[in-house]
């Protein structure tokens, strides 16, 4: 995959990062790629002015899905634990710095420094801590859909928030989710069809999106996992869902129909017995499916208004679960 970050590549934007560090933190001096413990460490340590040190992760592709902020997050964790081991038993624990060139969405912000980063620094956050710097450089994009204003997403993640799970809330929320994903994904995809059954009326659709994507994430999916439409279940479940479900939207997939790429979108994310059941459709049948939850949506916005694609959320939630098997 490109190193590029909006255009800059990791090793210019890692050098503005350096740059903008005295206006992110009281910085006193700056390390480049220390060996902490023995092995190696983040892309830099800083040594503040009040005697504390800052250990800082740089992250050109920004950590879109849960299992990448856990994998980030565990990372810098470990830097601070082999930053610990050679120091003094009195010495404070280092701070633990995230920079990404992206925009997070404040979920995945609050979910970063529950795991224990000190502090997150994101495109729209560089640029306002260190506004001389040429952030144009990496800050060149457009929206995702001019068309959609950004205050619609600011309605749609509201409305998400206030639809509670379960089954009075389940036509509010199959509605809400077809509209956050027609602002995210349309254009390139075509405009949803909503609840469409197949010849026999046996299996129905939540929404399907026709792809006709000529070029990035849509026409890679489309190429080599047959996605020449987008199918997507939203359950409005209290619980995770189960195995029944994911039979269900593989059902409704084929070589010959719909094509064998499905999304469901739910409240809580799949169950062991889920995860399980799309493992053998993937290994068996070739049948690729994808959770998204409330969080991965917020993500999606977020991309949308900063001018990202918001696919590098299921680009990244393929990769994370091919790459997990």
């Amino acid at each position: 995959m490109d190193d590029r970050a909006g255009g800059l590549r990791a090793r210019e934007f890692e050098t503005l990062v350096e740059m903008a560090l005295p206006n992110l933190l009281e910085v006193e001096t700056i390390e480049r790629e220390p060996n902490l413990d023995g092995g190696r460490g983040p892309d830099f340590l800083a040594r503040l002015r009040d005697g504390q040190v800052a250990l800082v992760e740089v992250k050109t592709v920004t950590p879109a899905t849960a299992t990448r902020v856990r994998q980030t997050a565990a990372r810098l964790v470990e830097y601070g634990e082999a930053y610990a081991r050679g120091q003094a038993e009195n010495q404070r624990p280092p701070q633990l710095v995230l920079v990404t060139s992206g925009v997070l969405a404040p979920e995945r912000i609050s979910q970063l420094m529950e795991a224990g980063i000190t502090r997150v620094f994101d495109g729209p956050g560089l640029v306002a801590a260190a506004p001389q710097l040429p952030w144009t450089r990496i800050d060149v994009r457009e929206r995702a859909n001019p068309d959609v204003p950004p205050n619609l997403y600011v309605e749609l993640a509201r409305t998400l928030r206030q639809i509670s799970p379960g089954k009075p809330g389940w036509a509010g929320y199959q509605r809400t989710v077809r509209d956050i994903l027609a602002a995210v994904w349309c254009p390139p995809l075509e405009q949803p069809l909503s609840e469409h059954p197949n010849a026999t009326g046996v299996n129905r659709r939540d929404i399907i999106f026709p792809n006709y994507a000529g070029e990035g994430v849509w026409k890679f999916l489309r190429d080599h996992y047959e996605a020449h439409y987008i199918v997507v279940d939203a359950k409005n479940y209290v619980k995770g869902v189960k195995k029944d479900e994911v039979l269900q939207i593989a059902n409704y997939l084929g070589n010959h129909g719909a094509g064998l790429f499905g999304v469901i979108v739910c409240r809580n994310g799949p169950s062991v017995s889920a995860e399980i059941t799309r493992r053998e459709q993937w290994i068996i049948h070739r049948k690729l499916i994808v959770f998204l939850v409330d969080d991965d949506l917020d993500q999606m916005m977020s991309f949308a208004i900063d001018g990202t694609d918001p696919a590098i959320v299921v680009r990244q939630k393929i990769e994370d679960f091919r790459l997990g098997i």
